[in-house]
């Protein structure tokens, strides 16, 4: 007889999972209290909605059926909190990393990749 899975949110990953997801929501909520504009806070509502349908998937899902949500859900956060940090780049005048190396294509559906310094 084989035992079940523990519920996702009873690991350390999963909570490392949330944290990311928190400190994304953070940026989003902060950018939003900053600036009067409907595009920041629009993206603080959908990262809220994010995280709390993240929230329910750990809570109620197995550890191994619940990756492919967690990662889409992931993916979605970051790309949200790319477009508040362009958008207050674009308030602001000041250029985020992708900007200042000329890079002006879209991210696609995949976090961004860590910028090397051996170039």
């Amino acid at each position: 007889m084989t035992t079940p899975h523990p519920p996702a949110a009873t690991n350390g990953g999963a909570v490392r999972y949330f944290q990311r997801l928190t400190a994304l929501q953070t940026v989003l909520t902060g950018a939003a209290t900053r600036r009067d504009r409907h595009e920041l806070r629009r993206s603080a509502e959908m990262g809220q909605h994010v995280l709390w349908d993240a929230a329910g998937l750990l809570h109620h899902q197995e550890t191994l059926t619940a990756s492919a949500g967690r990662i889409g859900r992931e993916r979605l956060m970051v790309q949200l909190a790319d477009q508040v940090t362009s958008a207050c780049a674009r308030l602001t005048g000041w250029a985020t990393p992708c900007q200042q190396q000329g890079v002006t294509r879209s991210l696609g559906p995949y976090p961004p990749a860590p910028i090397s310094s051996a170039q």
